[in-house]
């Protein structure tokens, strides 16, 4: 074979559907009414689930309270999901220059493509005064729970997380 049949394989082999499609749209969670008064009861404004895409790097997947000022943030700025995961690198609390205050924190899932593992991240917008303690112990949970699913889904995670504020919600 000559460089310009190799070239034609490859060329044909290329997933153009997927490299024109666009970023992943970020699905909108919802929550049962005691679930969202426990969110908001611990501080919580807003959550998003970070996950570092194959193709795109880390985008918004899963979203909590677009009315929050970070999730707003996030769906329309593109590179901030960037920016936060470089920021969760090595911070767990993050005061933003609009006074917004994050809690960060990262989990590992293993890569589709690659003998690696991908970095996603957990973000939840709280109130300022809000103590992030509060906050760790459903974290952790939940970064438990996800962190081994193969194909998480918006139904999985819904129910994960309301059944982690609910049982929160019970126990304060």
């Amino acid at each position: 074979m000559n460089k310009l049949e190799d070239i034609v394989i490859l060329m044909n082999e290329i997933n153009f559907d997927s490299i024109f499609s666009g970023a992943p749209l970020p699905e909108r969670l919802s929550l049962s009414r005691r679930a969202l008064n426990s969110f908001k009861k611990i501080g919580g404004k807003g959550l998003a689930i970070i996950v570092s895409d194959e193709e795109w790097g880390p985008v918004v997947k899963y979203y909590y309270l677009k009315r929050s000022r970070i999730i707003t943030k996030l769906l329309e700025n593109k590179s901030l999901p960037v920016e936060l995961s470089i920021a969760g690198k090595y911070a767990e609390e993050i005061l933003m220059k609009d006074g917004s205050k994050l809690v960060i924190s990262s989990y590992e899932v293993p890569s589709d493509k690659y003998k690696r593992k991908k970095t996603n991240y957990i973000v939840i917008e709280v109130s300022p005064d809000t103590n992030a303690e509060k906050l760790k112990p459903i974290m952790e949970k939940l970064k438990r729970e996800i962190a081994n699913v193969k194909n998480l889904n918006k139904g999985f995670l819904r129910k994960i997380l309301i059944n982690l504020l609910d049982k929160h919600g019970e126990n304060s």
